[in-house]
C-alpha cells in the first residue's frame, strides 16, 4: 500500500525525467534554479499550457526535436 509521501516522491520522479528517453533532464527550475540549461537553447517548442503536461526534456531530446523542426 503507498501513502501520500510515495505519491509525491513518485511525482517529483517524473519531473526529474525526460519522457522521450527516460534520462535525467537535470532541469534548474525543478532544482529550484532561477533559469535552466533549456533557456540557452533555441526557442521552438510551444510552452505547455497546464502544469500536468509540462515535462521537460533532456538535453539530447530537446536538441534532435529542435534540429527536426528546421
Amino acid at each position: 500500500m503507498h501513502n501520500e509521501g510515495c505519491f509525491k516522491q513518485d511525482a517529483v520522479r517524473q519531473v526529474e525525467i525526460c519522457p522521450v528517453c527516460g534520462s535525467a533532464n537535470n532541469c534548474g527550475m525543478a532544482k529550484g534554479q532561477e533559469t535552466c540549461w533549456c533557456f540557452a537553447m533555441p526557442h521552438a517548442l510551444p510552452v505547455a499550457a497546464t502544469e500536468e503536461v509540462d515535462r521537460c526534456y533532456c538535453r539530447a531530446c530537446l536538441a534532435r526535436m529542435i534540429a527536426d523542426m528546421r
